[in-house]
């Protein structure tokens, strides 16, 4: 390996190190290396929360998730601030607050984050 690759591969394994360490302590920097794209089944599965209760806090203008279409399919992507977004709602959600207190609540939360 000549020294070029190896101030290469230094520079990558500094940077994933870096995000890491970010991501870890939960200083997440939305579009910070693209982010992160999730479909619907996938922040179902993460968070655990029925499909309606997710497409009613789209219905409700909560969440904004981008749509694909793909022939006669159109498919949600979630963004990693939509999922956090998401996540804090139904905490909140789940403790027994009504949908707007909620919204509220989460949107309070990840703003002092």
């Amino acid at each position: 390996m000549n020294r070029k690759n190896l101030i290469y591969i230094y520079l990558c394994l500094t940077c994933y190190f870096l995000w890491v360490k970010l991501y870890k302590n939960k200083f997440i920097l939305y579009g910070f290396i693209g982010g992160t794209k999730m479909q619907t089944s996938d922040v179902l599965k993460k968070i655990d929360i029925p499909r309606h209760k997710l497409y009613y806090l789209e219905q409700k203008g909560y969440i904004e998730p981008k749509k694909i279409t793909r022939g006669d399919l159109e498919m949600r992507e979630y963004t990693d601030e939509d999922f956090h977004k998401i996540q804090a709602i139904w905490k909140y959600l789940k403790r027994g607050f009504k949908h707007k207190i909620a919204y509220q609540k989460a949107v309070e939360k990840l703003n002092n984050f």
